[in-house]
């Protein structure tokens, strides 16, 4: 809501006060007396935790579709995109890029099915890594040994990239 839109809200709800105050206290008309407390004494108070509840409600839900928007939205580098990141701290040959394309492919195809699915968080983040630990290792397979050294340099420089980018968000 924007700013005038508060102050529009506000003066309805004084509107509304002014109402339960002019409204006649005969017992017969009365509806909303009730023993020695009058609920319409706690009626303004009432009514502004439960608009305060309903908008905070809207906004938590707000809040988790776009989370998980972004979460489903997020961008996923193409397997070319990655293999050429590869290729630019390994060297890799051009039988290696060809191998390990449809790998990196079938791995994102497989982490998105997992991210798109419902089901606790947990569990996905220890089939995701079962997902990572598969194709690393076909990977791995591909690769000579001083490659393999400089891929694991590379997965540490992923990984702390994305704890930082984790971080960062979660402060937001």
């Amino acid at each position: 809501m924007r700013r005038g839109d508060y102050q529009i809200a506000i003066d309805r709800l004084r509107q509304f006060f002014t109402f339960l105050d002019d409204l006649p206290t005969h017992p017969e008309i009365d509806f909303m007396q009730e023993g020695n407390h009058s609920v319409k004494k706690y009626l303004p108070i009432i009514i502004c935790l439960y608009a305060v509840v309903a908008s905070f409600s809207q906004f938590a839900v707000a809040q988790d579709a776009s989370s998980s928007q972004a979460q489903s939205g997020r961008h996923w580098p193409s397997p070319d995109e990655v293999v050429a990141k590869m290729d630019s701290k390994l060297s890799l040959s051009d039988d290696q890029k060809a191998k390990i394309t449809p790998i990196i492919a079938e791995r994102q195809e497989k982490m998105k099915s997992l991210a798109s699915e419902g089901g606790r968080r947990r569990t996905k983040a220890h089939e995701m890594k079962a997902i990572m630990n598969d194709s690393d290792k076909k990977i791995k397979a591909l690769l000579t040994d001083d490659q393999k050294k400089k891929y694991d340099e590379l997965q540490r420089e992923m990984r702390e990239e994305r704890r930082q980018a984790h971080h960062a968000h979660g402060s937001d």
